[in-house]
């Protein structure tokens, strides 16, 4: 009997010590939820094909869902999961375990996407509903703190992205810092007008620089013409799109970015849509950084 019970010791500090060491456990809103919804980050999802890659959202997009998923889940009394092991990002934040992990492996293949999470989840007949979405939240209603640290404690970076990011950070010449963004845009890049677009975003980029910015763009070529004429700060990093890029290094980098402008003092953005970058958006949200748009200004 008294093996017994030492095995029986071992075997509990054996799978504490998993528990606390190899993963985060992921807690429920309550005791007992009505439903379980599972928020799946992935680059594989049936739903609408977007443009002409196919299905695919961005970082910005996949937070929007996440917090669009959580308030409902959180006025519904439902128990929320957010599982990002699918999707490449994984590879570089901090592993969470659920419970329904094996579940989500045997139906990689069957993800929904939906705009309407709200739909969905009502609608779905079974106890637990997993999918992805980019449903949009009202951004006059300020987010909750808990809503704030459920979201960021998805995106804790495993070593190795610590890593590239303190390389990164520690090298930027300023204590502090702003972030001067643009936001271009795959038309910019593949159409034929660049040479007739480009002396706008120059012409912008010269009236709202500061000393301390650090340039950020989703195009190469800007960054490229504003390394010619100025000696703006900016990292040299080749990024990707998140919801169809496959390489790691450029998977790592924009994530590198991403931790980069949440240590920012403010964000300046300019984009060549009607609305602001919803990566930017969403950092501010959860960050708490000011943002202006520079396409108000000018």
């Amino acid at each position: 009997m008294k093996y017994i019970y030492i095995f029986l010791i071992l075997f509990l500090i054996i799978n504490i010590y998993y528990l606390n060491y190899n993963c985060d456990c992921i807690e429920n809103f309550n005791d007992s939820p009505k439903k379980i919804v599972i928020f799946v980050a992935t680059q594989n999802v049936k739903g609408p094909v977007v443009g002409q890659i196919g299905n695919f959202w961005g970082l910005g997009d996949i937070i929007r869902g996440m917090v669009k998923t959580y308030q409902i889940c959180k006025e519904l009394n439902y128990e929320f999961i957010i599982d990002i092991h699918l999707h490449p990002i994984s590879k570089f934040f901090k592993k969470r375990c659920h419970k329904y992990e094996k579940l989500i492996d045997d139906n990689k293949d069957n993800i929904r996407f939906t705009t309407n999470a709200r739909e969905l989840i009502l609608n779905d007949e079974n106890e637990i509903v997993y999918f992805l979405t980019n449903d949009v939240i009202d951004y006059n209603i300020p987010l909750t703190e808990d809503c704030k640290n459920f979201i960021k404690d998805v995106f804790v970076p495993t070593d190795e992205l610590l890593h590239h990011f303190n390389y990164y950070f520690e090298n930027i010449p300023y204590e502090k810092y702003n972030i001067l963004h643009y936001r271009l845009g795959d038309n910019f890049i593949n159409n034929n007008k660049v040479s007739n677009q480009i002396a706008n975003f120059i012409n912008n980029f010269n009236k709202n620089k500061e000393h301390n910015d650090i340039l950020m763009s989703d195009s190469q070529m800007f960054k490229g013409y504003i390394k010619n004429i100025s000696t703006t700060y900016s990292l040299d990093l080749d990024i990707g799109h998140i919801g169809y890029e496959k390489d790691d290094t450029k998977i790592k980098n924009t994530l590198c970015e991403f931790l980069i402008m949440s240590k920012a003092e403010k964000l300046k953005t300019y984009s060549t849509y009607n609305w602001v970058f919803i990566f930017i958006n969403i950092i501010s949200l959860l960050y708490n950084i000011p943002i202006v748009n520079l396409k108000k200004l000018h």
